[in-house]
C-alpha cells in the first residue's frame, strides 16, 4: 500500500481486503477481488516474451551491456502511480523497452541508450471511420520515433467499445498496429483495428507508446474516439 500524507490524500495498492486507487475524481477505495484469469493467448504471449527477455539480459547479454542498462536505470527516472518519480532496475528498463519493440516487429536494443530520458511521443488523435473496425490516426512530426521505419516505431493499443458513460479506461487494451514513420513529418494513417467499433455513440479508448531507434520507450498517451 501506498499513501501520501496521514489522511490519505493519495493513495495506491491494497491491504487486506482493501483497494486503493485513484482516477480523475480523486482518491478512492473499493473491496479486494480476485480477478478472473482467461489465459488468453494475448496474455500467454506476453508472459512469455517477459520470461524470454529475463533469460535473454542474463544469459546472452554480455557484462557490458548489462553494465550499461544499470547505468541507464541509474540516469533515468520514470513516473509511479502516485505522480512520484522513481528508478526502474536495469532488467526492468531492458524488458519494458524490448516487449515494446518485440510486439512491434522490431529489433531487441540489446545495448542501452546513452540518452537518459524518455523517448519523445506528441499527443495523438484518432477518429473512428467505420463500424467494421478501422480508424483514422493522426500523429506529430519530430519525435524521436519518426524517420526510422525499421529501427522505430508507434505501438498503438485499443479497448473493446466501451459504453458511452465510460470516462476512465484502464484496461485492457490489444495490440492493434505498429505505426512507421519514413520522414520527420506530422502525418495520419489508416489503421486496422482488432475489434469491431461497436454502435453509434460507444467509445473505443486507444494508448500509443513508441519506441526510438536506440531502444528508450516513451511514456504512454492515451485516448479515446467515439463510433460514429
Amino acid at each position: 500500500m501506498k499513501y501520501v500524507s496521514a489522511i490519505m490524500t493519495a493513495a495506491a495498492g491494497k491491504v487486506r481486503g482493501l483497494v486503493a486507487s485513484h482516477n480523475k475524481g480523486g482518491t478512492y477505495f473499493r473491496g479486494k477481488t480476485i480477478p478472473v484469469n482467461p489465459n488468453t493467448p494475448a496474455q500467454a504471449n506476453a508472459r512469455n516474451r517477459v520470461a524470454l527477455l529475463i533469460s535473454r539480459f542474463r544469459a546472452v547479454l554480455t557484462a557490458s551491456q548489462r553494465a550499461s542498462w544499470n547505468v541507464f536505470a541509474e540516469n533515468t527516472s520514470v513516473i509511479d502511480s502516485l505522480g512520484n518519480s522513481m528508478l526502474l532496475t536495469g532488467p526492468n528498463w531492458y524488458v519494458k523497452s524490448n516487449s515494446i519493440r518485440q510486439q512491434g516487429g522490431l529489433a531487441n536494443a540489446d545495448n542501452a541508450s546513452t540518452i537518459f530520458n524518455l523517448s519523445t511521443l506528441s499527443p495523438l488523435s484518432g477518429t473512428i471511420t467505420a463500424n467494421g473496425g478501422t480508424m483514422t490516426l493522426g500523429f506529430a512530426g519530430g519525435d524521436d520515433w519518426n524517420g526510422n521505419s525499421t529501427t522505430a516505431g508507434l505501438n498503438l493499443y485499443v479497448s473493446r467499445p466501451q459504453n458511452a458513460t465510460v470516462n476512465y479506461f484502464k484496461g485492457p487494451y490489444q495490440f492493434a498496429a505498429r505505426i512507421s514513420n519514413t520522414s520527420a513529418a506530422a502525418a495520419t494513417v489508416a489503421v486496422t483495428l482488432p475489434f469491431n467499433s461497436g454502435t453509434s455513440g460507444q467509445r473505443q479508448f486507444f494508448r500509443g507508446v513508441a519506441t526510438s531507434a536506440d531502444g528508450r520507450p516513451s511514456a504512454d498517451y492515451r485516448f479515446f474516439s467515439t463510433s460514429p
